[in-house]
């Protein structure tokens, strides 16, 4: 009876080991799959290319900032905007965690933004930059991880070295 418990013992340990390895190595894959994105997203808005960038969005994408909810659709629309009005745009995602929740990754990012824009009728370059926190939702669409949600949780925003107030 003793030994039929230690085997058994044993090939639940195994199994429970092989679940979890399993587990880790798909979380390894995600996570490589999700920075390889932020990487393409990152190139996308320096060379203003909506497409390279939106291609990682769900189509049902959502972002919140500051309590507002914005679809993909707006979003597109503002971004596109921007890009016309900039002369150039650096923004650098750097994911610090990576979870999952349920079948989805949720990762939390610090943001770097730099604006080079011509703002108002002086027609002057001026120079934004920002820093920021988000935490994104990421969810397996086939075998791509396309981000469905992203929340902006803190910003801090200056042109030409002045603070912006929200």
């Amino acid at each position: 009876m003793n030994r039929v418990r230690l085997i058994t013992g044993g090939l639940i340990a195994a199994v429970t080991l092989s679940v979890c390895v399993a587990i880790a190595q798909v979380s390894a894959d995600a996570k490589k799959q999700i920075n390889t994105a932020y990487a393409a997203i990152n190139a996308g808005m320096a060379k203003k290319d909506i497409g390279a960038v939106v291609k990682y969005f769900t189509p049902d994408y959502q972002d919140i900032d500051s309590g507002k909810t914005t679809n993909l659709a707006t979003w597109k629309s503002s971004t596109e905007q921007l890009f016309k009005q900039s002369k150039s745009i650096k923004e650098t995602y750097k994911p610090t965690e990576f979870k999952m929740s349920g079948k989805d990754v949720v990762v939390t990012s610090k943001v770097t933004i730099d604006i080079e824009t011509i703002v108002g009728p002086d027609k002057k370059s001026h120079k934004m930059t920002g820093s920021a926190t988000s935490k994104d939702t990421w969810t397996q669409v086939k075998t791509d991880w396309k981000c469905k949600k992203s929340e902006t949780l803190s910003q801090k925003f200056a042109i030409d070295g002045t603070p912006l107030t929200p």
